[in-house]
C-alpha cells in the first residue's frame, strides 16, 4: 500500500510541476477537486440528514423551493460569473486597468439583476406556491430563499474573478467552506423549523461565506494590480452584448426547463413525494460531475489564453485530453453509483427506496452530461456563446418534451428525460465543434 501511495505522489508531482499548460490545469484541478470534494461531501450528508428529518414529501417541498430559487437566479443571471472569468483571464496581464473597469461593470450588473430577481421571487412566492406546486405553505420558504439569489449571482462573479486570476486555491477553500456552513445549518434548521427552517439555515450558511468571498476577491485583485472601479465602465459596455448577455442567457436556457419539469412532477401522481425522490437522486447526479467539473472548470481561462495566443495545436490538444478525461472519470463514478442505488436511496429513509431506478438512470445521464461542460467551455472560449445558448435551449426543449411522454413514470420518467436531453446536447456540440474549428 505504501508503495502505491508513493507512486501516486510521484506521479502527481510530475504532473503538477513546471509551467506548461498541462501542469497549470493539473494544479488548478487538484485545488478545485479538494474544495468541491468538501462541498459535495457535506452537501450529501446534509441532504441525507435533512431528508431523514423531513421525510420524502417535505424533502420534496424543500427541493421545490431550491428549484424555484435556482430558476430566479438563472433568469437574473448566474452565468454572469463566467463572463468575469473570461475577461479577467484575457486582460489581467495585458491591460489590468481595463480588467478593473470590466469587473466593476460586471459587479454592477450582478448586484442590479440579482436584487431585481430577489424582489420578483418574493412578490411571486405565493402565486408559485399555490398555482405552481399546489402547496400554499411553500410561500414563506420561497420568499426567504430569495436572499440566496443575490448570494448566488454576485458570489458567482466573485468566484469568476478569482478563477480568471488563477487563484484556484482560494476559490477552492471558499467552495468547501460554503458547503460546510450551508449543510450544517440546513440540517439544524430542518430539525428546528421543518422546511422553512431548512431553507433559512441554507441561506444563512451561504451568506456567511459570501462576506469572505468579497474580501478575498478584493485582496486578489490588489495583488494583481487590478483596481476594481465603476469609473469609465460605460466605455466597456460593448462586452454586454458580446459575452455578458449570452452568458446570462446560458442559465436562462437551462433552469426554466428544470424548474418546469419539477413543477410538472409535483402536479402528477404522488406530488411532492416524487419531487423528494428526484431531489435525492439529483444530488448524486451532481456527484458524477464532481471530479469532471474540476477539470472542465479551469479549461475556460486556459482555452481562452491559448485562443488569444493563436496556439491552435495547444488548444486542440487541451480540448481533446480534457474531454476524454472528463467522460472517463464521470463514467467511472456513475456506474458504481447505479449499482449501489438501492443502498443509497435507503439511507434517506424507508420511503425513498422506490427511487433507486431513478437514481441509476440519472447518474448515467450525467456521465454523458459531464463531457458537455468541456464542449461548452470550448464554445465560450472561442466567442461562440450565442451558439452555445441555442444548443442549451434545445436541451431544455428535449427535457420537457421527453418528460411529457414519460410523465406517468414520475421521478424515473424525469431521470430518463435527462438522459435524452444530454445525449442530444453532446451530439449537437460535437458536430458544431468539428465543423467550425
Amino acid at each position: 500500500m505504501s508503495a502505491i501511495v508513493t507512486d501516486i505522489g510521484t506521479m502527481l508531482r510530475k504532473l503538477t510541476s513546471g509551467g506548461s499548460v498541462r501542469a497549470q490545469l493539473a494544479r488548478a484541478s487538484l485545488w478545485m477537486l479538494a474544495g468541491t470534494g468538501v462541498q459535495q461531501l457535506f452537501a450529501m450528508l446534509g441532504s441525507i440528514g435533512a431528508a431523514r428529518i423531513l421525510g420524502e414529501t417535505e424533502f420534496g417541498a424543500f427541493g421545490a423551493v431550491r428549484s424555484t430559487t435556482l430558476l430566479f437566479a438563472a433568469v437574473a443571471g448566474t452565468g454572469v460569473g463566467v463572463a468575469a472569468t473570461r475577461y479577467v483571464a484575457a486582460l489581467r496581464t495585458v491591460d489590468p486597468a481595463r480588467a478593473g473597469r470590466v469587473v466593476g461593470l460586471i459587479l454592477t450588473i450582478a448586484w442590479t439583476i440579482s436584487a431585481t430577481g430577489a424582489l420578483l421571487c418574493v412578490a411571486l412566492s405565493r402565486v408559485i406556491a399555490q398555482n405552481g406546486f399546489h402547496a400554499a405553505g411553500l410561500a414563506l420558504p420561497i420568499a426567504i430563499s430569495a436572499v440566496a439569489i443575490v448570494f448566488a449571482i454576485v458570489g458567482g462573479v466573485q468566484q469568476g474573478v478569482l478563477g480568471g486570476l488563477e487563484r484556484f486555491g482560494v476559490s477552492a477553500a471558499l467552495i468547501g467552506a460554503e458547503g460546510i456552513a450551508s449543510a450544517v445549518l440546513m440540517v439544524a434548521g430542518a430539525r428546528w423549523g421543518g422546511v422553512t427552517g431548512a431553507v433559512s439555515g441554507f441561506v444563512v450558511g451561504t451568506g456567511l461565506v459570501f462576506v469572505f468571498k468579497q474580501g478575498l476577491m478584493m485582496a486578489a485583485c490588489r495583488r494583481a494590480s487590478i483596481a476594481i472601479t465603476t469609473v469609465g465602465m460605460r466605455g466597456e459596455t460593448s462586452i454586454i452584448g458580446a459575452f455578458v448577455v449570452p452568458a446570462v442567457l446560458l442559465g436562462v436556457a437551462t433552469q426554466p426547463a428544470e424548474w418546469l419539469s419539477r413543477m410538472l412532477l409535483a402536479r402528477g401522481p404522488n406530488g411532492l413525494a416524487e419531487v423528494g425522490l428526484l431531489t435525492a437522486a439529483f444530488g448524486w447526479a451532481q456527484l458524477v460531475l464532481f471530479i469532471p467539473s474540476q477539470v472542465a472548470g479551469p479549461t475556460l481561462p486556459l482555452l481562452t489564453k491559448l485562443s488569444a495566443a493563436g496556439d491552435r495545436a495547444g488548444y486542440k490538444k487541451l480540448l481533446t485530453e480534457s474531454a476524454l478525461v472528463v467522460f472517463g472519470v464521470a463514467l467511472a463514478v456513475a456506474v458504481p453509483l447505479a449499482i449501489a442505488s438501492p443502498l443509497i436511496m435507503r439511507a434517506y429513509g424507508r420511503g425513498f427506496s422506490r427511487g433507486s431506478a431513478a437514481l441509476s438512470v440519472i447518474v448515467l445521464a450525467y456521465a454523458v452530461g459531464a463531457v458537455t461542460m468541456v464542449f461548452r467551455g470550448t464554445l465560450l472560449s472561442s466567442g461562440r456563446a450565442w451558439l452555445q445558448n441555442a444548443h442549451v435551449a434545445i436541451w431544455g426543449l428535449v427535457l420537457i418534451g421527453s418528460f411529457f411522454a414519460l410523465r406517468r413514470f414520475g421521478a424515473l420518467g424525469l431521470a430518463e428525460s435527462y438522459g435524452a436531453a444530454f445525449v442530444t446536447l453532446a451530439v449537437i456540440q460535437l458536430v458544431t465543434i468539428r465543423r467550425t474549428r
